[in-house]
């Protein structure tokens, strides 16, 4: 019974390390993840303050055509329609 409850200590303590690693892999995955994430947002902001620069429009006019509300400080997310199929025509395809 020792020689057992040895092999199975030893199958856990193996099996723990593995997943040790497994999670600080992980973790050093999602930090390059976020960093290369950061490092897309800024790039975008560049762009944008540069078209921005370009465009010769007021700050005031960029806010009001992106539908900035000062008061509420959001601009409203413009959602697309789902086309609806009509229950007619997924029967008739059947």
């Amino acid at each position: 019974m020792a020689g057992r409850k040895s092999n199975i200590e030893d199958q856990i303590k193996k099996q723990q390390d593995a997943v040790f690693k497994l999670k600080d892999r992980y973790e050093n995955e999602v930090e390059k993840l976020n960093s290369l994430i950061k490092k897309q947002k800024d790039e975008n902001r560049k762009k944008i303050l540069k078209a921005f620069d370009k465009s010769g429009k007021t700050v005031e006019e960029v806010l009001a055509f992106l539908g900035y509300d000062e008061e509420s400080d959001s601009v409203p997310v413009k959602r697309t329609r789902r086309r609806r199929i009509k229950k007619d025509q997924d029967q008739d395809e059947e």
